[in-house]
């Protein structure tokens, strides 16, 4: 286990470089520079001036020593400012952190709690009125785009009936957990619906082919226990899992037809 964590943190880093160079060069070819996103329009300086401000924060440099310079900072601790406050970065990223770690917590707990049952039950139950519900609920989650979802669910629960405020500041769970939850509930919504249905798609395909499922209800009702096991094939393959009392038929089925051919092939030896 600690050997395959490794590998995927050691893969994961050519990719976090990857997308800090087409970012860095994404950002580079926007119009304009930080210097002129800071001090906007009102502010007019000479070309002098200008050029000053470009040397002073090494935006004058090519594009490989910025990048350069960029990341040897970062690795220093030193992510920058920012160009709308003017704080740190890792300030600003430490301050709204713990928002978003209790936002993405409860949406993936929105997201198993739907997700992971329905799934169950859909690889359980298959081509019943269940499993066709799950998948068509599952495609429509998928398909859904989360600003429209949302937009849909302030809508009907802020301005209709009223139950949810759809604005306000962040809220410290410590101090007021009811409030928290509350505009926390919104959003987790909003991300877990759409998790959920990824969740219960790929639940449903695993469980599938996975290891054998217990039949319940009146499919177990008048069945040996060793024949209460049975295994849901994938659509492209017929195999089915039967019970030792159909192998063992089958087997001696085939033996029957074997020792049959043998007998032929002697007679017609013989007769030569």
């Amino acid at each position: 286990m600690s050997r395959y964590l490794a590998q995927r943190l050691l893969s994961a880093i050519p990719t976090l470089v990857g997308v800090s160079i087409l970012t860095f060069l994404f950002i580079r070819l926007l119009p304009g520079d930080a210097i002129a996103a800071r001090l906007g329009t009102s502010t007019a300086l000479s070309p002098e001036q200008l050029a000053s401000l470009r040397a002073y924060f090494g935006l004058d440099q090519p594009l490989h020593i910025q990048y350069w310079s960029w990341l040897a900072s970062l690795f220093r601790g030193d992510a920058g400012y920012s160009i709308r406050t003017g704080r740190p970065v890792l300030v600003e990223i430490a301050e709204r952190l713990p928002a978003t770690l209790e936002l993405a917590a409860a949406a993936a707990l929105i997201a198993v709690s739907i997700g992971l049952p329905l799934g169950l039950l859909s690889a359980m139950r298959p081509r019943s009125r269940l499993d066709v519900a799950a998948r068509v609920g599952g495609l429509i989650g998928l398909s859904l785009p989360s600003f429209w979802l949302g937009t849909l669910i302030v809508v009907l629960f802020s301005l209709y009936l009223r139950w949810l405020p759809n604005t306000g500041g962040y809220v410290d769970f410590v101090r007021d957990p009811l409030g928290n939850l509350k505009l926390l509930l919104l959003p987790a919504i909003t991300l877990g619906l759409a998790l959920a249905a990824a969740t219960m798609r790929m639940t449903r395909s695993a469980r599938r082919g996975g290891p054998p499922i217990p039949a319940m209800g009146r499919e177990a009702e008048g069945r040996p226990q060793s024949e209460r096991w049975r295994r849901t094939p994938r659509p492209s393959r017929a195999r089915q899992w039967r019970p030792a009392r159909a192998r063992s038929s089958r087997a001696g089925q085939v033996g029957q037809r074997r020792s049959r051919r043998s007998c032929y092939a002697r007679r017609i030896r013989g007769s030569r």
